[in-house]
């Protein structure tokens, strides 16, 4: 029959306290309604086993207990249940019909408890992989017994745990035991697991690309194969594209697709060259393909294919566009819609639409009017006339004044009349009459 009594360890317990606390005790195999004697008083009802160190009563009666001795009575109503009767015996039956069945031990316990376990029996805590064997009435200790984890790289802020690999610096190391922050190879925490490598032997350095050619030769334009002499053994082939640079005028240079490469000759298609001259000294390096629609600095848009094409996508207007081409500044400004004449009687057209005119007339002696015909009719209304005489022959009390009337859009009439001191105005003599109008 199994012992239903449990001495293991001292408990401890407050006055009115409803907790129990154990030291050294394992009371993973007790359950509610179990009882509980402490320092030899009468059993008392177990409420709750919260852990393997501390039960639940109803208020203790008594005085304060410190570590004295207890008995816990495996009396429970639970465990005479039929399930869970037949459920422990159809576990134990099956467990000991196997040889070596281990007593799992729970992740809150540091060693099994010393009232289970037959003679030769192991203990496993699985979540450690510690391993206990039972010798003489014992649990003495065997051995961890856990897999390695997978590699991962060392870092600053994860808890590592046993068994743990990482690596760091090329080396992979295990742990020995948990940690957080301690860097490998800390021998306390750390069993080197596999050392990095040393460096191995350097290798044969491959072919490469690069060199250079003395030859003498001009710059020839795509569709013409260039032969030069340059160094054995780079990277090379049939089909490469390499680009010559003229080493004393770099902006100079030709590039095309290798056709032939023997020894220390090689010929190249050109398909591409920037600049004229002939050099003896040029660099080689690996050219890259050039685009479809590649374009030129050096070329100053001369490449473009279609240059109103081109000004259409900056967003150029078409009217603009007619400006770009104009060869000068008479033609930009008959372009944009001015005009002129530029006779004595002229005119000029501004791009508004406003039309100036000026001319000038011979006004006769006398009281007659003279008439005059704009350069140009206005297409809507003549907005403004000045009329200006020109007579040397005025005195200090005296001025000649000329009026226009009449003003239309095609003409229009001058009458010029002199004053002298206090009189009135009378006739003048000949003179000549300048004018400007300006209408739309």
């Amino acid at each position: 029959m199994p012992d239903l009594i449990y001495t293991q360890g001292t408990v401890s317990v407050s006055a009115g306290g409803t907790v129990v606390t154990g030291v050294d005790t394992l009371w993973s195999n007790l359950r509610a309604y179990d009882s509980i004697s402490i320092d030899g008083g009468p059993p008392i009802v177990i409420e709750a086993v919260t852990d393997v160190t501390h039960l639940v009563i109803a208020p203790w009666q008594g005085g304060a207990k410190t570590n004295v001795t207890y008995r816990a009575y495996m009396v429970s109503p639970l465990r005479f249940e039929g399930g869970q009767q037949a459920a422990d015996v159809a576990r134990l039956v099956a467990a000991l019909n196997k040889d070596g069945f281990f007593h799992f031990v729970s992740d809150d316990e540091a060693a099994p408890d010393p009232s289970l376990g037959d003679e030769g029996q192991f203990a496993l805590q699985v979540s450690t992989g510690k391993m206990w064997v039972k010798t003489t009435g014992a649990w003495v200790f065997y051995g961890t017994y856990k897999s390695y984890s997978a590699p991962r790289p060392w870092d600053s802020v994860t808890q590592f745990n046993p068994f743990d690999v990482v690596t760091l610096n090329g080396s992979a190391y295990v742990a020995k035991q948990t940690s957080v922050n301690q860097a490998p190879p800390n021998a306390t925490y750390w069993t080197l697991l596999v050392s990095k490598g040393d460096t191995g032997i350097q290798g044969p350095v491959g072919p490469g690309y690069g060199g250079s050619s003395p030859t003498n030769m001009s710059i020839v334009g795509a569709g013409n194969t260039i032969n030069f002499n340059t160094q054995p053994g780079m990277a090379y082939g049939v089909g490469s594209r390499v680009r010559l640079v003229a080493i004393s005028a770099t902006q100079n240079y030709m590039e095309g697709r290798v056709t032939a490469y023997t020894s220390s000759s090689m010929a190249v298609l050109v398909d591409r060259a920037i600049g004229s001259g002939t050099f003896s000294s040029w660099s080689l390096s690996i050219a890259g393909e050039s685009g479809s629609g590649d374009m030129l600095r050096s070329l100053n848009l001369s490449d473009l294919t279609n240059i109103s094409t081109a000004l259409t996508n900056l967003g150029i207007s078409s009217f603009i566009k007619t400006l770009l081409d104009d060869a000068d500044g008479p033609t930009a400004w008959s372009t944009l819609g001015s005009a002129t004449n530029n006779a004595a009687n002229g005119y000029f057209k501004l791009p508004s639409g406003v039309i100036v005119q000026y001319g000038s007339v011979t006004q006769p002696s006398g009281v007659a009017d003279s008439s005059v015909t704009f350069p140009t009719s206005f297409p809507n209304a003549a907005r403004s006339l000045v009329t200006v005489p020109i007579y040397n022959n005025v005195g200090p009390n005296e001025v000649v004044l000329c009026n226009a009337s009449g003003v239309t859009v095609s003409a229009f009439s001058i009458r010029c009349r002199y004053i002298s001191g206090t009189g009135g105005p009378v006739p003048t003599s000949a003179m000549t009459v300048n004018w400007i109008a300006i209408g739309y």
